[in-house]
């Protein structure tokens, strides 16, 4: 048991130490050209002009899906909320974003009930929460301040901290 709180803790200060990835200079940022080569190879592409988001476990499930069947996702437009978990397919090479792409991201809460307020999600959810994203994510999200109930938008030149750019030669409209 103290081993696993001890890796919590570790992982939690990680998470909050501050990266500077807004602040990077050219050569900390991630060479995506040896992570993606393009999505003509992938059999089954998935478009996302604009995407609310939706429930978390259903998202993660999808994500696994998709990379058990080589899915590529390519991000076009906003990405709200649960989509940001789209991100996970940086690791495997089956994620890319188009310039006009925007990840919209917030901590995990819920509806309470008797209020109507929402009220953030234990400290041990959030923590798995977080997990759920590539490092990369975690230090980008941690260099803007964390995540809260309020919404965090990353678009235009922050993009590539995120996730690789498409490499095609559509127009952004196609």
């Amino acid at each position: 048991m103290f081993k696993k709180q001890l890796l919590a803790l570790g992982v939690a200060m990680y998470l909050m130490a501050p990266m500077g990835v807004a602040n990077a200079e050219p050569d900390e940022v991630i060479k995506w050209s040896d992570v993606f080569n393009g999505y003509e190879s992938f059999k089954v592409t998935k478009t996302i002009d604009s995407d609310p988001g939706g429930q978390v476990s259903k998202r993660i499930d999808e994500v696994e899906q998709m990379i058990k069947d080589g899915t590529q996702v390519v991000i076009r437009g906003n990405c709200w909320s649960a989509c940001t978990l789209y991100l996970k397919l940086v690791e495997t090479g089956q994620l890319c974003v188009y310039p006009s792409a925007s990840f919209h991201f917030h901590a995990p809460y819920y509806i309470n009930e008797d209020t109507g307020e929402p009220v953030l999600a234990n400290d041990v959810y959030q923590l798995w929460f977080l997990m759920q994203y590539p490092n990369h994510v975690h230090e980008a999200i941690a260099s803007l301040g964390g995540l809260t109930i309020e919404w965090m938008h990353v678009f235009g030149p922050d993009l590539p901290y995120l996730a690789p750019m498409c490499n095609n030669n559509e127009s952004d409209e196609g």
